[in-house]
């Protein structure tokens, strides 16, 4: 007994020391730690604020720039930039006006001319400004336009116009000697070809720091300038102030001085010489601070500390990158002490806290450490399982200690609720369909807490209402939502005021609550309801969780709070979860939405595609889906994933994105002479040219003494002759299914015919037609002409982006035509088959290309890699002729020969497209059937195509009724 005493006497001893040691140790630390802590975390939110305002000021700036450039590049498109007269430009006033108004911090848009002339349009906006020019009450803009007169004098007229852009008055033309091409604006824009801005200056009438953006017009040479206040910026400044005495300014270095361009106090900015105004350096602020900051050589540096008059200050300087600018520094001072005030009185609090524990744990310490010992030796084995997630069985924790005893109960409360929760979390975390996951939400969540019943509604901001999404009855199960009333969220309900207010639980009482019309339909009265708002990562409410009890008792016990409490904290889980489900859902219609808009704009681009890209992706899926149904080889234990569904569904509808590319006048090309126009009529007059000189050699003949009647039968067989040359030429230009050889010859034997040109051919025609007809030396007019020619102005280099290279990352093989285009008449009108020559064929052929290009810049996740592959290999053939890669049929994954195969068939039987007549069904599968004889489609996939009937069920339901006949496939189906 002796030695069991003394063994605990030892225990008890070791553990008051440890206690009274831990704490002293622990209060000391605590103590300083709360310091170290808080000075880190005021610290560190100095920084964050600093990084805030230089992130706000950024982009406060950029998004301003560019604004107002692309303002300034729209302005200059229109024909102010060309307007000489006053008249003239006032007719542009309404869309200076409108950005103006867009624009809060232009003060004015202006246009100088290469003449010296200069119209300038300002809000009036401020009694300032209003007083500043003059300016009638109802006036809303000021325009000043000066002009060079005959005199050689310059002179000012200013204008002043009211909001609806009447004229409220001019005043008299006096001399003025403003001249806009001696302006940096001015001299910068010149000398650019993009928009440029100024460094920061003061506006003289408006009396605020700004810039300007100018940009040249390159066809008038007029320059369009927008005056930008940077008042903005000196506000956002204004908004951070962490101690009363903190200063947050931002300098431009110049030279050795620092000059202002925003600070807290914009008056101060602007410093006044004589009548001129020019901008505040650091140190005429009227701060001291700034004042001696501005002359320490490490102002500049990221962080460093000053010490003034005595006092410690802490400093941070960012460089900002503005595009008018690399010289601008945002610069942030904080008095030590002030920065630091709260991190030192919590670390007085902690000491005296510290000193008050140490006193009252003392005389405890030996009587707790007796009682807690054993049962906390095994408490501790129980946390320490727990902590390793294991939530078997326990023994017994029962303590003397009142406690002790507690905590061994709320452990084994807590175990249980852990578990519960991770067992619920890990379900509702793997639920991935919306509508399940909110139905388990309100299954588990009824089970969890003993209610009689549970019901969903969710916020549905499109439609404005707050709409029931699950119902469950225990007993019953399931019930159907819709039959639950829907409450307009601008509505009076209770129940929305309930949702607004955000509380965690609302208990509503038996009858005339906001649920009786819910209890009603669901057949249940005198309930008693505990209503749980779901709220969002940004604490909005997504919806309205509802547990509904026959009794009151119910939710009164400490137990039921326990659960509701659980189910308060499943809750915000749920809540988190739906709305990620939510977003993601959201995001995939998006997706599908823009994959389909494209699709049909596609379709809409041309006549000649009808729906083709919204059909098929149908007759893709048709075929996947029988090839998932067959039992037979080789498609016996075939089956796709919903990514691989996924995976197939964007490719079908993405498999013509790169006909975005091809030019319209190609794929709708109708004749063979056909650009963007018909060139057939620029022949036509050539021929109708030599009719009128074979008419005038006829009267000049005849004036020098010819027999008329003679003449005049030679003029009308040449004008046959010329008539039937001109019809052979026509029926050549409408193409054909074969151009025969002696076609081709008469049409150079046609061409040989010459016309005179006396005219320059070169005048009025775009610069890229002026680089093509460079290549050759002007000619002496007149010259003679070929009445058909292909000349080397016709030939399009190619280059660039048109060149592909035999060595390319996409595993092209093309054959790729020596130029980009050849608008040869001869060489387009001897064209053998169809209108197209070799160039525009591959322009067609090129959107395949351009379809694998586009869809391997998108960044698709893991499950969809294979779109790019699937989509680009709707026209290789199997046997390794196809194109754009020439890929064999091993090398082609089964969605892509189910793509060529839909591909065709839809192409073959569409009858939307106005250059061919739709095919027949049968027609169509026999030109088929010597595709897959040609070994150019796959030939199982083909049978499969037809015995499972796929080729009828889209028959059916997309081609024309007269089209569908009967077609044997058995002569298909014979191997």
């Amino acid at each position: 007994m002796k030695n069991n005493s003394l063994r605990k006497h030892k225990l008890l001893v070791t553990i008051s020391v440890l206690f009274t040691v831990l704490i002293v140790v622990f209060g000391l630390f605590f103590r300083q730690f709360i310091y170290w802590q808080t000075s880190k975390m005021l610290l560190e939110e100095s920084k964050r604020q600093f990084s805030e305002i230089e992130n706000t000021l950024t982009l406060d700036f950029i998004k301003t720039q560019s604004v107002v450039a692309q303002t300034v590049h729209l302005l200059a498109k229109t024909g102010v930039t060309t307007a000489k007269t006053l008249e003239k430009r006032l007719q542009f006033v309404p869309l200076f006006q409108a950005a103006l108004e867009q624009e809060q911090q232009l003060s004015g848009l202006q246009v100088g001319y290469d003449t010296g002339d200069y119209f300038i349009v300002r809000p009036i906006d401020d009694e300032t400004t209003r007083r500043q020019f003059s300016a009638p009450m109802e006036a809303a803009l000021v325009i000043d336009n000066i002009t060079t007169e005959n005199d050689g004098k310059r002179y000012l007229q200013r204008l002043w116009y009211s909001e609806s852009l009447t004229e409220l008055g001019r005043s008299v033309p006096e001399i003025n000697d403003y001249d806009p091409r001696v302006r940096p604006w001015f001299q910068m824009a010149l000398a650019s070809e993009k928009e440029v801005s100024t460094r920061p200056y003061v506006f003289h009438f408006v009396q605020q720091m700004g810039i300007t953006i100018g940009y040249m017009s390159p066809s008038a040479g007029a320059v369009i300038a927008g005056d930008v206040t940077l008042v903005h910026l000196s506000e956002t400044l204004a908004k951070y102030q962490q101690t009363p005495r903190s200063e947050v300014i931002l300098l431009e270095k110049m030279e050795e001085n620092f000059w202002v361009t925003a600070y807290k106090d914009p008056k101060s900015m602007i410093a006044k010489d004589g009548n001129i105004y020019r901008r505040s350096h650091a140190g005429e602020l009227g701060s001291p601070i700034l004042e001696f900051a501005a002359t320490q050589p490490n102002l500049l540096e990221p962080f460093f500390t000053l010490e003034y008059v005595g006092e410690r200050w802490l400093g941070s300087t960012k460089n900002l990158t503005l595009p008018s600018s690399n010289s601008l520094y945002l610069v942030m001072l904080s008095p030590e002490d002030e920065l630091l005030t709260e991190a030192r009185k919590l670390q007085a609090q902690a000491l005296k806290f510290t000193l008050i524990m140490i006193l009252l744990t003392i005389p405890f310490t030996w009587y707790l450490a007796k009682k807690i010992s054993r049962p906390m030796q095994m408490l501790a084995k129980d946390a320490q399982r727990i902590s390793h997630f294991d939530f078997a069985d326990t023994k017994d924790r029962s303590s003397s200690i009142k406690e002790v005893d507690e905590l061994g109960l709320a452990m084994s409360m807590m175990e249980s609720t852990i578990g519960q929760f991770i067992s619920l979390i890990s379900s509702l975390a793997s639920e991935q369909d919306f509508d399940k996951l909110l139905h388990s939400i309100t299954e588990e969540t009824m089970s969890v807490s003993h209610a009689n019943a549970a019901c969903a509604y969710l916020v549905n901001d499109k439609r404005g209402i707050l709409k029931p999404g699950s119902v469950q009855l225990r007993g019953k199960g399931d019930l159907d939502p819709q039959a639950l009333p829907e409450y307009e969220l601008e509505g009076d309900a209770e129940i929305i005021r309930i949702l607004n207010e955000g509380k965690r639980f609302i208990t509503l009482q038996k009858e005339g609550s906001a649920f009786d019309q819910i209890t009603q339909t669901l057949g249940l009265h005198s309930m008693t309801v505990v209503a749980l708002p779901l709220k969002n990562r940004q604490q909005e409410a997504i919806g309205l969780l509802c547990l509904f009890y026959d009794e009151e008792s119910k939710i009164a016990s400490e137990e039921q709070r326990g659960r509701l409490a659980f189910v308060e904290a499943l809750s915000g889980f749920a809540a988190v979860t739906l709305e990620s489900r939510k977003m993601l859902r959201m995001q995939k219609e998006l997706l599908e939405s823009f994959i389909k808009l494209l699709a049909g704009a596609i379709d809409s681009k041309s006549p000649y595609t009808g729906g083709h890209c919204q059909r098929v992706p149908v007759l893709t899926k048709l075929l996947a889906q029988k090839a998932c149904d067959s039992a037979e080889e080789p498609f016996a234990g075939f089956g796709l994933s919903d990514e691989q569904w996924e995976e197939i569904h964007i490719a079908s509808w993405l498999h013509d994105c790169g006909k975005v590319t091809t030019p319209e006048y190609v794929v709708d090309k109708a004749t063979k002479l056909e650009t963007i126009y018909d060139r057939i009529h620029e022949v036509r007059m050539r021929f109708e040219v030599l009719k009128r000189d074979a008419h005038i050699s006829y009267w000049k003949r005849v004036a020098r003494g010819g027999d008329r009647e003679q003449l005049w039968t030679q003029l009308e067989a040449e004008w046959a002759l010329l008539d039937e040359e001109f019809a052979f030429v026509a029926e050549c230009n409408l193409g054909g299914e074969f151009m025969a050889e002696a076609k081709v010859e008469r049409l150079q034997e046609i061409a040989s015919r010459s016309w005179q040109r006396t005219i320059d051919d070169r005048l009025g025609i775009s610069w890229e037609e002026v680089q093509r007809k460079e290549r050759l030396p002007i000619q002496e007019l007149p010259v003679s002409e070929q009445l058909l020619a292909d000349r080397n102005d016709h030939l399009f280099i190619r280059s660039g982006k048109y060149q592909l290279q035999k060595e390319n990352d996409y595993g092209f093989v093309l054959d790729v035509p020596e130029y980009l285009y050849n608008r040869g008449e001869l060489y387009n009108l001897s064209v053998a088959r169809g209108t197209l020559t070799d160039e525009e064929r591959y322009q067609i052929n090129d959107h395949i290309v351009q379809t694998i290009i586009m869809l391997k810049q998108l960044p698709f996740p893991s499950h969809l890699v294979g779109v790019p592959d699937i989509a680009g290999g709707h026209h290789e053939k199997i046997d390794g002729t196809g194109y754009p890669r020439r890929l064999v049929g091993e090398h082609m994954s089964l969605p892509a020969k189910m793509m060529v195969i839909a591909d065709i068939f839809e192409a073959l039987t569409a009858s939307d497209r106005p250059y061919k007549k739709a095919k027949k069904l049968s027609d169509a599968i026999k030109i088929m059937g010597f595709m897959e004889k040609d070994n150019h489609i796959d030939s199982n996939l083909f049978k499969l195509f037809l015995s499972s009937g796929a080729y009828l069920e889209y028959a059916r339901e997309y081609l024309l009724p007269d089209q569908v006949d009967e077609v044997d496939i058995s002569q298909y189906l014979e191997s």
